[in-house]
């Protein structure tokens, strides 16, 4: 019986469903995580077998008994968030996107300590996550330089006032928006991205000046509930 029937005869619902470069994860109405595609990196959270990359639809065990909440994917990694706030990564790590302190592959699924702040939104791509905590403050990692990159979770530098209500990400690059309905931007800006009024790339988010007085209602929005 192939996947889709078997939860067609338990009547159970899609409720989330994530795309990678080249793996599916999937949420079921029962809270189970599935997962399917290349598994190079242990980007689907199990241990293929017989030598193979690739991987048909399973359950990943390990976390589908915490109540996933949130659930993203990259380019070949994955992120996920549980009702109790705890905050799971697997797959490819050389570029320090799982949150550790370092930038070394593992096989097993991670749990990150230290992100006391309650997540209400997640947002992935290609090698870089960012969190949105409930008090208007954003977590991104990596923050990668030349000469001191950091691979944990870093809390962004915004003014005290600014409060972030929704994230949307490009390819090596971000947009906030506050609830005032300014835009930060930060992120690769050799084409610029930004729209900031220059192509430098920054680590730190930049007030969108052009924009200030727009009142922005939504930038991309995407809703995981």
């Amino acid at each position: 019986m192939t996947f889709l029937k078997k939860c067609h005869k338990k009547n159970n619902r899609f409720l989330h469903l994530e795309i990678g470069e080249t793996f599916t994860l999937a949420i079921t109405e029962d809270r189970e995580v599935y997962s399917w595609g290349l598994n190079d990196y242990n980007q689907c959270g199990r241990h293929s077998t017989g030598g193979s990359f690739s991987l048909g639809t399973g359950v990943i065990k390990n976390i589908s008994a915490n109540s996933p909440r949130f659930i993203a994917a990259g380019k070949d990694h994955a992120i996920m968030v549980d009702d109790f706030n705890n905050i799971y990564s697997w797959g490819r790590n050389v570029d320090g996107q799982l949150g550790l302190e370092h930038a070394r592959n593992t096989d097993c699924i991670q749990v990150l300590n230290g992100i006391r702040d309650k997540v209400v939104n997640l947002a992935v791509k290609d090698n870089t996550t960012f969190l949105l905590t409930k008090t208007g403050s954003v977590i991104k990692w990596p923050i990668l330089k030349d000469s001191s990159s950091k691979y944990s979770p870093q809390k962004l530098a915004l003014p005290s006032n600014v409060k972030i209500s929704n994230i949307s990400l490009g390819s090596g690059f971000g947009v906030l928006l506050a609830t005032s309905g300014l835009l930060f931007a930060l992120g690769r800006n050799d084409f610029g991205q930004l729209g900031i009024g220059n192509i430098l790339t920054t680590n730190s988010p930049v007030l969108i000046q052009t924009l200030k007085d727009k009142n922005e209602k939504a930038v991309g929005k995407r809703d995981f509930q």
